[in-house]
């Protein structure tokens, strides 16, 4: 479907379709116990719709674009919540340094 609706000429319909997408890898994750599979399925996320801001008109599609901006918002959310999971349940005797390093690179 992605291959006929394409951005130019069918945006509403490529933007559904991308977003529908991103639904199903935020289901999909739900059911995911392994941190780092459930990491690669936000980071798909974003690479389906943080391109979509750069490219939609922000004047002519606002809408598509606030509701865009507040999926990858929850989704960057999600993605620090991950990584203070694994901040919170470290080894007493492993460097907090590196892990906050990490962490602020997600903020």
């Amino acid at each position: 479907a992605k291959k006929y609706y394409i951005l130019d000429g069918f945006v509403s319909d490529h933007v559904s379709l991308l977003m529908s997408q991103s639904k199903l890898y935020l289901y999909l994750s739900i059911f995911e116990s392994d941190r780092k599979r459930k990491l690669a399925m936000y980071n798909k996320r974003i690479e389906l719709l943080a391109p979509l801001l750069t490219q939609l008109n922000k004047s002519v599609y606002e809408a598509f674009h606030k509701q865009i901006s507040y999926e990858l918002g929850e989704i960057y959310i999600a993605l620090l919540d991950l990584k203070l999971d694994k901040f919170r349940n470290r080894p007493s005797n492993t460097s907090i340094d590196h892990l906050i390093n990490k962490s602020n690179i997600i903020v």
